[in-house]
Parts: structure tokens; C-alpha cells; sequence
């Protein structure tokens, strides 16, 4: 299992986010 906060970290640190993207961090958020 992996790391939510580093998986988010990560991203955030990508700085663009496609929309499938958000739409994969929407869920991971829901968690």
C-alpha cells in the first residue's frame, strides 16, 4: 500500500494536474 500524503506531496510538488488527475485525487480524498 502506498502513501496517500506522499502520493499527494508528489503531485503537488508536479504542480499540473490533467483531469483525470483531479479526478483520481477527488476519490483519494473522499478515503
Amino acid at each position: 500500500m502506498f502513501n496517500i500524503v506522499e502520493l499527494k506531496e508528489r503531485i503537488k510538488s508536479i504542480g499540473e494536474l490533467t483531469e483525470s488527475d483531479r479526478k483520481v485525487l477527488s476519490v483519494v480524498d473522499s478515503f
